[in-house]
């Protein structure tokens, strides 16, 4: 009986954790949609800088070269989507928090 309780306890346990693991992967989702929806409002040219940094991972150095810009408008360009997605998420801080916490934690661990 207390070996059957125990593994009642455990299932139980590991329910819950991947309940919550399934809604913090779907929050990610959800804040990485909205990161994507902020990044269609950009202009064209500062959109595709932002997606070939963000996105593909590529360097100031690749994108520049990659556009044929110097890296100091890369670095400009992606300055100001930084600080337009900053301004649209600061705008619903309250809502968004958790999921940026989450996301953060998910990527650390």
């Amino acid at each position: 009986q207390i070996v059957e309780y125990i593994y009642a306890e455990y299932v139980l346990e590991s329910s819950e954790e991947y309940s919550d693991n399934a809604d913090g992967e779907l929050d990610g989702k959800l804040l990485e949609e909205y990161i994507d929806r902020l990044a269609e409002e950009l202009p064209p040219s500062r959109k595709k800088i932002f997606v070939l940094s963000k996105r593909k991972h590529f360097t100031n150095k690749e994108i520049a070269v990659e556009l044929n810009i110097s890296e100091s408008t890369v670095a400009t360009q992606l300055s100001l989507a930084l600080k337009f997605m900053r301004d649209k998420l600061m705008a619903h801080y309250d809502e968004l928090l958790p999921l940026v916490i989450y996301a953060a934690l998910i990527k650390i661990v």
